[in-house]
């Protein structure tokens, strides 16, 4: 004789069924972001101020930065290389007249 477990019906229990779970709300922000130009005038903004940080950090460890501007006359191998340019330039033109 074969004997049963527990319940002698032949009826398989189930598990009674969970209630839905309701989404939970999504969290809100704490203020509206505002998009497109004003982000990327801000964002300009602070990476101007951090590039003039930097610029000066470096400044103080290397000492400023010194800009010379040189002034050039025209020697007598400029004047020749002006006159050979100005040569091949009507000899081109003629050339070009020509057909």
């Amino acid at each position: 004789m074969a004997r049963s477990r527990g319940r002698s019906s032949g009826a398989i229990s189930r598990p009674a069924p969970q209630p839905a779970k309701s989404p939970s709300p999504a969290p809100q922000q704490s203020r509206p972001t505002t998009g497109g130009l004003g982000s990327v005038v801000a964002e300009g903004m602070a990476f101007g101020a951090g590039n003039a940080v930097a610029h000066r950090a470096v400044d103080s460890m290397m000492g400023p930065r010194v800009i010379q501007l040189e002034t050039v006359t025209p020697s007598a191998a400029n004047t020749a290389n002006l006159d050979a340019a100005s040569t091949l330039l009507r000899t081109i033109s003629a050339a070009a007249n020509f057909t």
